[in-house]
């Protein structure tokens, strides 16, 4: 069973002929050909002129703006969230990326377009350049109390696991406190 939108895309792709009668190049192609421009009412046209099921047609309309963002290179994505103003927030994801790869192996960096999700066996915290002038450090914590940096809340436009955050406007703001949150989130997410 797939785990991740990559192992997704691939079996999608994968399975698309024997699914559907045409393989993802020929949809593809159908698509550019017939089809609208814009990606969401082409979804909605595979959709409904064809049949397609909502992720075989999210799969083949995504191409018309270069891919899913999942396919796109984890770096090229990174890039694009700590560009422009949000530049100089970059060492803060750094510190926490560096802190988070030391909490063991198994944590994987799985960058979206808008943020970055830690994982383990689940997602236990999200890195995102929220403003121009702070990177919210998103954790999966539970029913937990809010203590010190540490505040009840959502990271906007992250997972629903994300229960609580954490404001860094400065690399020195990665401190003991920060990363023992982080740890525990980990901890908590096995």
């Amino acid at each position: 069973m797939p785990k991740t939108p990559r192992e997704m895309r691939e079996a999608i792709i994968r399975n698309l002929q024997k699914n559907t009668g045409k393989t993802f190049e020929e949809w593809l192609a159908v698509l550019k050909k017939h089809g609208p421009k814009d990606p969401k009412e082409a979804r909605k046209w595979l959709k409904e002129e064809h049949g397609l099921g909502h992720g075989q047609a999210g799969m083949i309309s995504a191409e018309l703006v270069g891919g899913p963002s999942f396919a796109k290179s984890p770096e090229s994505l990174v890039d694009a969230q700590y560009a422009g103003p949000k530049e100089e927030l970059r060492p803060i994801y750094e510190k926490l990326l560096e802190a988070a790869k030391k909490l063991g192996k198994d944590v994987r960096v799985e960058p979206c377009t808008g943020y970055v999700p830690l994982i383990r066996k689940n997602q236990f915290a999200v890195i995102r350049a929220s403003t121009k002038t702070r990177v919210d450090l998103g954790l999966a914590l539970g029913e937990t109390e809010p203590e010190g940096k540490l505040e009840a809340g959502k990271v906007q436009g992250t997972s629903e696991r994300i229960t609580h955050r954490i404001a860094l406007q400065s690399p020195k703001d990665v401190n003991a406190e920060v990363v023992r949150w982080l740890k525990r989130a980990y901890a908590e997410n096995a």
